[in-house]
């Protein structure tokens, strides 16, 4: 039995490659086609753990302006963020299937920042069970 777990660890040390600095490089990054670029607002928000929900009315200034590969973030009116974004390909340990996610300034979310477009409206949450959500509609 020891053998078994010694050939097992083994396995797994020469076969996991860390990533020391949290990157990734989507290969390719297919954000073109698919919807996002646009200026999207908050409709509303869903706590993970109590599953209350906010909802706010159009005009409330908390925006994601995306093109095929940059966003900005604004609270309120103000920017609060910008940099590069992609969608990429990755395996949700939750749907057990590879689904798109959302990758910011090239740092690989843990969890999965997961979304769901379905015409002017854009969902993105957690892929983890219980998980916060927020809800966009499209704008411009």
């Amino acid at each position: 039995m020891k053998k078994y777990v010694l050939v097992l660890i083994l396995f797994t040390v020469i076969g996991c490659k860390k990533n020391t600095d949290n990157t990734v490089v989507p290969d390719p990054p297919i954000a073109m086609g698919t919807g996002l670029p646009g200026t999207w607002e908050l409709r509303s928000a869903t706590s993970g753990a109590t599953g209350f929900t906010t909802f706010y009315s159009s005009g409330n200034g908390n925006l994601y302006i995306l093109t095929a590969d940059t966003y900005q973030t604004f609270s309120s009116g103000t920017l609060l963020k910008q940099g590069k974004y992609a969608v990429v390909q990755q395996y949700s340990a939750i749907q057990k299937q590879n689904i798109s996610t959302l990758v910011f300034d090239g740092v690989m979310g843990n969890p999965l920042s997961t979304f769901h477009l379905i015409g002017n409206n854009l969902a993105i949450s957690i892929d983890a069970y219980d998980a916060p959500s927020v809800a966009y509609e499209r704008i411009k």
